[in-house]
Order: structure tokens, then C-alpha cells, then sequence
């Protein structure tokens, strides 16, 4: 079979079939492709993506005073800290906290911690000595928000740490957990063990 030569006629022909063969299918899936159409379409049939995510379903939006609360309850923040964090005067959280406006960067960087928070007191036990953590740059969470940095993202960098420590505690002790405890006397302090076994 022999190609046909490529003219405009023969491409315009060819893009109007492809045109074509996509609005029938378009129109076979029961509407336009577009986002609305995709979360009113939800789970049935093929789910293409999931838009509204259970987590996202259930959060509602804090006030910056309840913003600064949830850090302060949290990350056990005083307000002198939490000023400097921000970067802003004492003077400036007491008045955000008895309900004066918040300018929208100040507003967001309260709301960027808080989220920060939640993230935490999900995860972290105890995450007062966790804030002391280097995070990858050798900063703390305080240092990096202090400096500019986003509080979420500092969050979740930590986060990652504790738990990879933690599971690399797990396999530790799980490799080690089955070796026996072996009394040393006094005499054989500083000598080195010889049985790797026990």
C-alpha cells in the first residue's frame, strides 16, 4: 500500500477526524471534560481523580486568634517567641488576640503555622524537644520559620526525620532484641568483648 503525500488538504482531513473521534468520546462519556464534570461524576465508572479528600472534607478555617492559640497550646509557644517568629512585636500578637485585624501576610504566615501544629500534634508525642531538631540545613523549625521559611513544609521535614529514626529504631531493636544480657564483672571493665554471639 502506498502513502498518500502529505498536502495541507491531507493533514486538515486527518486533525477533522481526530477532532472528530474526540467529541464522540466526549460525548460518550456524558458531558465535557471538565472539572466540575469530574466531581459531580465521582466513583462511578472510571474515577479519574479524586477532588474532594476526606481530609480536606472536615477542615474548616481558623481565625488567626485561633491560629495562634492552636500553636501556643501545641508547640508550647510564648508569645515572645511566637513574635519573633512571625516577626512582629509582643504588642502585636497581644492585640491579634484580643481580636484586632491581622494583615494578610502576618494572617497567612499564623495559618501556615497552625496547620504546622496540627501536622505535628498528629504525629510528634512530644514536640517541644522535637523543635529542637536540626532539619536538613541545620536549622531548627523556629530558625527556618523564623528566617522565612514555610512552617507546613518545616513540619512535614520533621515529621520525616522522627519517623525514619523511629523505624530505624524498630530494625535495631528487632536485630538486637534477641541477644541475651551478659553480666560483666568489675575485672573484665574496658576489656574488649570477644563473643559477638550472646
Amino acid at each position: 500500500m502506498t502513502a498518500l503525500p502529505s498536502t495541507p488538504t491531507t493533514r486538515w482531513f486527518s486533525g477533522a477526524v481526530f477532532a472528530a473521534a474526540t467529541v464522540a468520546l466526549q460525548v460518550g462519556t456524558g458531558g465535557l471534560a471538565t472539572g466540575e464534570y469530574y466531581r459531580a461524576k465521582g466513583d462511578k465508572g472510571y474515577a479519574f481523580a479524586r477532588y474532594d479528600s476526606p481530609e480536606r472534607q472536615n477542615v474548616t478555617e481558623r481565625t488567626p486568634t485561633e491560629d495562634i492559640a492552636r500553636v501556643r497550646e501545641v508547640l508550647k509557644l510564648s508569645v515572645t517567641e511566637l513574635a519573633t517568629i512571625v516577626g512582629v512585636s509582643r504588642q502585636a500578637v497581644y492585640d491579634w488576640l484580643s481580636g484586632k485585624p491581622v494583615a494578610a501576610d502576618n494572617a497567612d504566615r499564623l495559618s501556615s503555622l497552625g496547620r504546622a501544629a496540627d501536622a505535628i500534634a498528629a504525629e510528634v508525642p512530644n514536640p517541644v524537644f522535637a523543635l529542637r531538631r536540626k532539619l536538613a540545613g541545620g536549622k531548627t523549625f523556629i530558625e527556618f520559620v523564623k528566617n522565612g521559611g514555610d512552617a507546613e513544609h518545616a513540619a512535614l521535614s520533621l515529621i520525616s526525620i522522627l519517623r525514619r529514626e523511629s523505624e530505624q529504631r524498630d530494625r535495631l531493636q528487632a536485630r538486637l532484641g534477641a541477644r541475651k544480657d551478659q553480666k560483666i564483672g568489675s575485672a573484665a571493665m574496658g576489656v574488649p568483648m570477644h563473643n559477638e554471639e550472646s
